[in-house]
């Protein structure tokens, strides 16, 4: 790494970040600043980084794959988090045993299909609850049959229920 590349945190992570770093994170994407021009830019590169080393590190991540066996099913699945096709159908698309497909997605992507399929969830569900919408139809959206055991997971993952990290996303979401 070089440059400002090596004040950033180490690894790929989410994040739960106060609004003021959301708003600059979106002004370097909308202004696809890449390599400083100015003195204004460079600050801005400089406090985003101080906000992102502030920000809380939330234990949850999505890892990806070239596997063949398994990108047409991952990007499925992407596409498709409310689909609750167990991994003995998805086994059965793909011509193997269940076994081995379950041996398989854990060798690629280090965890196992229920592990990667929470996770998935749980990424979407935090990109639904930035746009205000409901935590009941978040819930219905990425597979989850109750409001409850969808908040369950969330806390397991994310330290706190779906409402409380919403809070501190953005006020447009306080009733």
């Amino acid at each position: 790494k070089s440059g400002m590349a090596q004040l950033l945190p180490p690894g790929a992570g989410l994040i739960q970040s106060r609004p003021s770093g959301r708003e600059m994170r979106g002004e370097v994407i909308t202004s696809k600043l890449t390599i400083p021009q100015t003195m204004a830019q460079h600050r801005l590169l400089l406090v985003l980084i101080d906000e992102l080393y502030k920000a809380k590190r939330m234990p949850a991540y999505l890892p990806t794959t070239t596997d063949g066996m398994l990108l047409e099913m991952t990007r499925e699945m992407e596409a498709n988090p409310g689909d609750s096709t167990p991994l003995g159908e998805w086994a059965k698309r793909l011509f193997v045993s269940e076994r081995t497909l379950a041996r398989h997605f854990q060798k690629h992507m280090g965890m196992s299909f229920l592990e990667w399929r929470h996770r998935l969830r749980f990424t979407h569900a935090v990109l639904m609850l930035d746009t205000c919408m409901p935590v009941s139809e978040v819930a219905y959206s990425v597979g989850y049959q109750s409001v409850s055991s969808f908040i369950t997971m969330f806390k397991n993952i994310a330290g706190m229920p779906p409402e409380k990290y919403r809070s501190g996303l953005r006020n447009c979401c306080d009733k």
